[in-house]
């Protein structure tokens, strides 16, 4: 499992009386500067996140030389063409579902979380994979966090998770993937998931002025030195509520397209995954209210769903 940051191991120096310098709270994409409260989460998430990152020279016992060089050549490209692909905010938000999704068990207690690598992140458009054990075996959702409010941004990336589906019944493919659940389930080492994995990919996100507020929750605990908990917090649910939709969404597709998606087992797949987030959703306690009107990302998502459907209503 990736380990959450512990906010008594790291020592705050009184961040919201010290001068921090403005390079470092700029944003590279030129959006507004981060808030101190952003700037000591990244410090605190994004670091650790780092750590966890899987290297694909780790692959070596998967993939010959050549084909690994090639990758690393393909990315350094990547990184040069692309010189940002996602907001400061982006990566912190990144970072924090990466751990609370864990530590807070957003989409149950037995679940892992398992970062990209960053092949996988610029190449693939996955952020993080979230595995599900469920009667000893794992299911696999791959994550694409984003704090995008432009519709061209969500259409774009949501295009690229439902038309090689609609076209040749194809998930999403990570090629640098290392399991972490199946550490903890299977016998021998030799059987963990390791190299190339397909899985289906959904868009989880929070529009900028909730991420300001959720910054200053967690950096003041942070300062205080208590302990982060968001396991009732909003955006849980609107996570919760994001994958059941497109969930669903992608099994309506399965039940028109029933040929192409028996290939790989995407159906079962898509319905074992929908009935662990139900089983979550379920939880709800009344006071938690969803509230995602109040985050853009969750409109723009289940709007344009919406209208996904409508027109393959009128389609049909």
């Amino acid at each position: 499992m990736v380990r959450a940051f512990n906010p008594r191991e790291t020592r705050i120096l009184n961040p919201r009386a010290a001068l921090i310098a403005q390079e470092e709270r700029t944003d590279r994409l030129g959006e507004r500067p981060l808030t101190n409260d952003q700037v000591i989460l990244r410090r605190h998430f994004v670091g650790r996140m780092k750590e966890n990152r899987p290297n694909i020279e780790d692959f070596s016992d998967i993939y010959p030389p050549e084909k690994i060089q090639e990758d690393q050549e393909r990315l350094r490209n990547s990184q040069e063409t692309h010189n940002d692909p996602i907001s400061e905010r982006g990566k912190i938000l990144e970072a924090l579902v990466l751990d609370r999704i864990e530590k807070d068990n957003w989409f149950g207690e037995s679940t892992y979380t398992v970062l990209a690598a960053e092949y996988d992140d610029r190449i693939n458009g996955v952020d993080l994979v979230i595995e599900f054990v469920v009667d000893g075996k794992v299911e696999r959702l791959a994550i694409d966090v984003t704090t995008a409010q432009d519709e061209e941004v969500i259409e774009k990336k949501w295009r690229s998770i439902v038309d090689p589906l609609m076209r040749k019944g194809h998930l999403t493919k990570l090629k640098y993937f290392e399991s972490e659940a199946d550490r903890d389930i299977v016998e021998k080492e030799s059987n963990i998931t390791k190299g190339e994995v397909s899985m289906p990919k959904i868009i989880l996100g929070i529009d900028t002025e909730n991420f300001d507020d959720l910054a200053k929750e967690i950096a003041s605990k942070l300062e205080r030195g208590e302990r982060v908990d968001l396991s009732e917090h909003f955006l849980k649910y609107d996570f919760l509520d994001l994958a059941h939709q497109q969930l669903t969404f992608l099994l309506e597709i399965a039940g028109r397209k029933a040929p192409a998606f028996k290939k790989e087992g995407i159906k079962d797949k898509l319905q074992t995954l929908v009935r662990e987030i139900e089983k979550e959703k379920s939880k709800r306690p009344p006071q938690t209210a969803r509230i995602g009107s109040r985050n853009d990302v969750y409109g723009i998502v289940t709007n344009h769903l919406k209208r996904e459907r409508g027109e393959r209503a009128i389609a049909a």
